[in-house]
C-alpha cells in the first residue's frame, strides 16, 4: 500500500506544479503586457469579426461539452441510485474524463473571451494620449489663427485713414465701411 500511496502523492504534488507553473505562465504573460503581441491585437475590422466568429464557437462548443457532462452526470445520479454494478468505478471516470475535457475547454473560453474584450476596448477607446496631443494641437492652432487675424485687423485700422465725412459713405458706421481682409 505505501507504493500506492507514494504513487498518490507523487502524482498530485506533478498536478500541483503543473497547476502552479501554468498560473505562473498567465501571471507572466499579464505582467509582460501582451497587448504589443501582434496576433492578439486585431487592427482590422475582418480580424476583430474573425475573433468574435472564434469566441462564438468556442462558446458554443463549451455549451455542447456543458450539456453532455450535465447528461452523464444525470446517468450516473441514476446509477447510483439504483446501485448498478460497476456505478462507483463509472463515477469516478466519468468525472476524470469530464475534468479533463471540461479545463482546457473553460481556459480557452477565458482565453477568447480576455482577446475579444481586448479588441473591442482597442476598437472602442481611443489613445487618451493621442486625443491630448490632438486637442492641443487644434488649440495652438486657433491661438496662431486669432492672433494672425487679431495682427490683420490692427494694422488695418492702422493703416486706414479717419472716414471722411463727406464721402457716400458718410451716414454709414465705420465697421461696415471697411472691407473684410
Amino acid at each position: 500500500m505505501s507504493s500506492g500511496g507514494h504513487s498518490r502523492r507523487r502524482t498530485v504534488i506533478l498536478l500541483g506544479a503543473g497547476v502552479l507553473l501554468f498560473f505562473a505562465l498567465l501571471g507572466a504573460l499579464n505582467a509582460f503586457n501582451t497587448s504589443n503581441v501582434r496576433f492578439l491585437n486585431p487592427d482590422t475590422a475582418g480580424e476583430t469579426l474573425a475573433f468574435t466568429a472564434l469566441t462564438a464557437l468556442v462558446f458554443l462548443l463549451l455549451l455542447v461539452l456543458l450539456i453532455l457532462l450535465l447528461r452523464n452526470i444525470l446517468k450516473i445520479y441514476a446509477d447510483q441510485s439504483s446501485s448498478a454494478l460497476g456505478a462507483r468505478l463509472r463515477t469516478r471516470m466519468v468525472l476524470g474524463a469530464a475534468l479533463i475535457a471540461l479545463t482546457p475547454a473553460v481556459f480557452m473560453f477565458l482565453f477568447s473571451f480576455q482577446l475579444m474584450n481586448r479588441s473591442i476596448d482597442r476598437w472602442f477607446s481611443p489613445n487618451t494620449s493621442e486625443l491630448h496631443e490632438d486637442s492641443t494641437r487644434v488649440v495652438l492652432e486657433l491661438a496662431q489663427y486669432v492672433t494672425n487675424n487679431a495682427r490683420v485687423e490692427a494694422e488695418s485700422i492702422a493703416a486706414s485713414e479717419a472716414p471722411d465725412r463727406g464721402s457716400s459713405q458718410a451716414g454709414l458706421p465705420w465697421s461696415t465701411a471697411r472691407t473684410c481682409a
